[in-house]
């Protein structure tokens, strides 16, 4: 399941890794506003088939992102979206500024989002069994 550069043209990647029943998005290059919608789109349509909360965003490989006004707008957006998924972002080195921007905006709208420096860690965050921190928090 999932869809990427092969597909449309995309320089993101959206899959169930299988073995952490995680949905994963790999990204790379030049991010735009429209990859971002369209990324969000299908985690949230593999959140809707599959039940799966936590989302692990492996951004080591991009080069740039769109504007802060475009990440404001959609930050915003995608806050109310992502409520009750868990999201785990690994920043490119030495570009944590768009990502924490991010992470700061759905932070503050109520999404559950962090940036990490390494994959390692982002993934390390991400609950051990799926869908516990929304159990938690609905139980």
């Amino acid at each position: 399941v999932g869809f990427g550069k092969g597909n449309n043209g995309m320089p993101e990647e959206v899959t169930i890794r299988e073995d952490l029943q995680i949905i994963q998005v790999k990204s790379w290059g030049e991010i735009t506003t429209a990859d971002f919608k369209k990324t969000l789109d299908e985690i949230l349509r593999i959140r809707q088939a599959q039940g799966l909360t936590n989302v692990f965003v492996d951004a080591t490989k991009v080069t740039s992102y769109p504007s802060t006004i475009s990440i404001l707008d959609f930050g915003s957006e995608a806050a109310r979206a992502l409520m009750d998924i868990q999201l785990a972002i690994s920043a490119p080195p030495g570009k944590r500024e768009d990502p924490e921007f991010f992470e700061n905006i759905t932070r503050n709208r109520g999404a559950n989002v962090r940036v990490f420096d390494t994959p390692d860690a982002a993934l390390a965050w991400l609950p051990k069994e799926p869908n516990k921190a929304v159990e938690q928090t609905l139980g």
